[in-house]
């Protein structure tokens, strides 16, 4: 009787924890899938950004093509209204 007393009283303890630890786990789970959320959000951002970027880069090219263009036209009237 005494032992099985023990038993009980051991077997409450655990599963005492065991809820416990199932609680901890599942906040630890809710966590883990909020941080995955903001840092796919965060990814998603950055990616936009980076094409946005990468667009911007390209229309800058293209404007300092024209300039170039420009500046050699230019260029080349005022050789032509010296003469």
């Amino acid at each position: 009787l005494y032992s099985s007393r023990w038993s009980f009283q051991d077997l409450e303890e655990t599963s005492e924890r065991l809820t416990i630890q199932t609680r901890e786990l599942k906040e630890a789970v809710k966590h883990r899938d909020l941080a995955k959320q903001d840092y796919d959000e965060l990814n998603t951002a950055l990616l936009d950004e980076r094409d946005k970027s990468k667009r911007l880069e390209k229309v800058a090219k293209e404007r300092e093509s024209e300039c170039s263009q420009l500046q050699q036209k230019l260029d080349a009237l005022k050789i032509e209204l010296r003469k």
